[in-house]
């Protein structure tokens, strides 16, 4: 049997606390396959996890079983920027995409080999779009030929948000010809369980957040106003799926694959917001509106369906607020590109940056 090199990429933005558990013992669970490399990239990190390789895994970088690089460039998490990187840094004949909370299970490279050996025009994925989610957790876990992945020049990088890059991917290789495997033993789909707001924590969405502003219609429905730091904002109707469903319990459940929440639009209305004094003024391709603050209802009242709009300070709504919104963003691009049939993007420069190899910050790597 042949033995292909493969490469095991791991992003890591401030999840050190995960990649303590997971990548020595992905490294232990692997020592059986000879052809393989670990892959981290510290995508401007703040949690020391330089200091942790450094101190830590110095036996593997030694061997060169696992290569440490870091850029300090990025702001914020950007999630098809920083796998693009990763997989363009690896050497391997196959890239797979390793999250930081993700432990690949005891021989995954052996079992990825004889897979590619079995049929090299595969892709090896938890997703599948026409079954739904294997598990959330392990969402992004993608083997494929790296010759494949730089055919179609990679994930999507005007997927800005949270979420669907991996199903887009596997949409764009299915276009290219590549068929779709999904990765069902879950002996190699275990994960360290957490929250969603940990998903989206380093995303620009969350960490440019302003204020969420809720005009409630009904019992499934609401108006969501979103405001962030650089005065942009974002409108849209929230349908709660599972509210709808409760009311209606002869319709099907929802399927795994769809958000608890839908926006009714086909996309968010999108403009520039202002506040003087009591008045929140909205600027728009259509116009401008303005919400009058009435101190009685405590609450912006504007040309608007329902009561008002209220502002939410409840965190978790927040986050919830948030993490529908990016991906119904992401969802968008996704949809588009499998009607348009758009197999390569990225049409210009993708997985661009400066790093830095196995602590030598002196010397920088334009990729």
């Amino acid at each position: 049997m042949k033995t292909s090199k493969i490469s095991f990429c791991t992003v890591c933005r401030n999840r050190l606390h995960h990649l303590k558990k997971t990548l020595p013992q992905n490294i232990a669970d692997n020592k059986d396959y000879d052809e393989v490399e670990f892959i981290v990239l510290d995508y401007n990190s703040s949690d020391e996890l330089e200091e942790f390789i450094e101190t830590n895994m110095q036996e593997h970088i030694i061997s060169g079983k696992l290569i440490y690089y870091k850029t300090t460039q990025p702001s914020f998490f950007h999630r098809s920027h920083s796998r693009n990187l990763s997989f363009k840094l690896a050497t391997g004949d196959i890239v797979c995409n390793i999250d930081a909370d993700n432990y690949t299970g005891k021989s995954f490279a052996a079992f990825i080999n004889q897979s590619f050996e079995e049929n090299s025009e595969i892709c090896l994925n938890t997703t599948e779009p026409e079954q739904g989610l294997v598990n959330k957790d392990v969402l992004g876990r993608i083997c494929v030929l790296k010759k494949d992945f730089l055919a179609i020049r990679g994930f999507d990088e005007s997927m800005h948000n949270y979420g669907y890059e991996d199903f887009d991917l596997v949409n764009r290789l299915k276009l290219s010809g590549i068929r779709s495997l999904c990765i069902k033993d879950m002996v190699y789909l275990h994960a360290i369980s957490h929250s969603d707001k940990e998903r989206i924590s380093e995303e620009h969405n969350l960490q440019q957040f302003n204020s969420l502003l809720l005009n409630y219609i009904d019992e499934s429905t609401s108006q969501v106003l979103l405001l962030f730091n650089n005065h942009e904002y974002n409108f849209g109707t929230i349908r709660d799926i599972m509210s709808t469903y409760a009311r209606y319990p002869e319709k099907p459940a929802a399927s795994p694959e769809r958000e608890l929440h839908q926006i009714k639009e086909k996309e968010w209305s999108t403009g520039l917001w202002e506040k003087e004094d009591q008045l929140l003024r909205l600027s728009h391709h259509t116009g401008n509106d303005t919400l009058q603050y009435d101190e009685i209802k405590n609450c912006f009242i504007g040309n608007y369906a329902g009561s008002g709009f209220y502002e939410i300070t409840d965190l978790s709504m927040i986050e919830q607020a948030i993490f529908s919104y990016s991906q119904r963003i992401n969802k968008k691009i996704m949809e588009n590109n499998k009607l348009n049939r758009n197999i390569i993007v990225n049409t210009e420069e993708f997985g661009k940056a400066i790093v830095y190899k196995n602590f030598d910050n002196n010397t920088p790597i334009h990729i």
